[in-house]
């Protein structure tokens, strides 16, 4: 049951990390398009942002999830052992396994192939915010906090201005 639990932490954590990161690559790209519109002229809805800005929080609140289910889980796995085998275990086994479950991997995955995994991850994240939209917060946000929320979004995963 341990183990069962160990892997829905880093299928949350997977899940969410890298749902997160093609949100990002998906809020550029409508965020291009926008400003593209605006200077072309045209009146540009900023809607599917706020809509993006949700499904993102949707994406932090499943990798949040997912690292807190394994912190959970991680006493379990070294009850009865000293102290001293429990903190090898943490320091060599847990903590390397959280950051390449939560960072690494979803990452290269976003960074190598963008568009397929936001073609993959969106559908099932609308679903999981659908049930989420019951504990998230619900807002109406203005333009600006918007595209600071995409911002500071992209800046939070270590995208750079020149990506």
């Amino acid at each position: 049951m341990i183990w069962l639990a160990v892997l829905a932490g880093v299928v949350l954590t997977v899940f969410g990390a890298t749902a997160g990161g093609a949100l990002i690559v998906l809020s550029r790209r409508e965020l291009t398009r926008v400003v593209s519109r605006r200077l072309r002229g045209a009146s540009p809805s900023m809607a599917s942002l706020g809509e993006i800005d949700f499904y993102l929080t949707a994406a932090s609140a499943t990798t949040s999830l997912g690292v807190l289910l394994l912190g959970a889980v991680v006493p379990a796995l070294v009850a009865g052992r000293g102290a001293a085998r429990s903190l090898l275990v943490l320091v060599l086994v847990a903590v390397p396994f959280v950051l390449f479950s939560g960072y690494l991997v979803p990452r290269w995955l976003t960074q190598s192939l963008p568009g397929g995994i936001v073609d993959r991850l969106v559908p099932p994240l609308r679903r999981w915010a659908s049930v989420l939209r019951v504990v998230l917060p619900a807002r109406a946000a203005a333009r600006p906090h918007d595209l600071r929320s995409i911002w500071r979004e992209g800046a939070a995963v270590g995208l750079g201005t020149d990506e």
